[in-house]
């Protein structure tokens, strides 16, 4: 590969990886105690893929077992091909569950988020702003 094919194969990496790893901290800000579950979830569900597609790497049944679980986990951040056969319909398969998978931590983290702040304030405006309160002032003052 050349330099540019290297520079395109890096963006184009980096632009599939980088939605994925904020969509995940996003969640995690939000929602740390279900973060763990999310990824063995996922995890668990892409090495059992591996093993779907009868992987043939390793000399030994063990040390096929610890590729295909090191595939899970590459795959919950980047697709790479494993074995042989209809790769375009693989690749489909997982970048659709994989942007499906963000959209639900987004949609999630969006949600928690907006549900926190009408918690706290659950008027869209704050009413010492409308009415111009003397306890307005004291806050603007302090700050």
């Amino acid at each position: 590969m050349g330099w540019s094919s290297s520079a395109v194969f890096f963006l184009w990496n980096l632009l599939l990886i980088t939605p994925r790893v904020l969509a995940v901290a996003l969640f995690a800000s939000i929602l740390p105690c279900y973060i763990v579950a999310h990824v063995l979830s996922w995890w668990a569900l892409l090495f059992l893929w591996a093993w779907r597609q009868k992987t043939d790497f390793m000399d030994t049944e063990g040390g096929e077992s610890l590729y295909r679980a090191t595939v899970g986990l590459i795959w919950y951040f980047s697709w790479c091909n494993v074995s042989k056969g209809k790769t375009k319909v693989k690749s489909i398969i997982y970048h659709v569950c994989m942007g499906a998978d963000m959209v639900l931590l987004l949609v999630l983290w969006f949600w928690k988020r907006s549900v926190e702040l009408a918690r706290l304030s659950p008027l869209p405006v704050n009413p010492y702003i409308l009415i111009d309160s003397p306890k307005w002032r004291k806050v603007v003052e302090m700050k």
